[in-house]
């Protein structure tokens, strides 16, 4: 069950569906991304491609999104751990080569629409807290 669903994905269906299946991406600007190795597009990563990760900016909301693929089933929790490890790094780059601030600190405040886990279990719940504690 794939509970996530891209905001852009989501936009992309529900503008076809009001403009006679044209995609308007006026308000969103494509910024960075890694295209995966499933886009046969030939394309450079973009709005239009299969990205394993990328960040848009919702220009009227002026909010910048990260999305990260998890279509892809991995052998064990190794290689899931590798393939996150993988978008990281390659994030850690595209910061470093703009010139950007990885030292960025968040206090609770900065999460003003709460902070909410959903799981189908407690160990999971658990889990997911946990990894967000210490990652904070």
């Amino acid at each position: 069950m794939f509970k996530y669903i891209k905001s852009k994905i989501k936009l992309i269906w529900i503008r076809k569906l009001k403009n006679d299946n044209k995609p308007d991406f006026d308000d969103i600007e494509f910024i960075w991304g890694v295209k995966s190795g499933d886009d046969l597009s030939g394309s450079p990563a973009s709005i239009y491609t299969m990205n394993d990760i990328d960040i848009t900016h919702h220009i009227k909301d002026g909010i910048y999104a990260l999305s990260i693929e998890t279509i892809y089933v991995f052998d064990n929790y190794y290689s899931e751990k590798q393939y996150i490890l993988g978008l990281y790094k390659a994030f850690t780059e595209f910061m470093n080569e703009k010139g950007y601030d990885k030292r960025e600190r968040l206090s609770l405040g900065d999460f003003n629409d709460g902070i909410n886990f959903e799981a189908r279990s407690i160990e999971e719940l658990y889990t997911k807290f946990s990894k967000f504690v210490f990652g904070f």
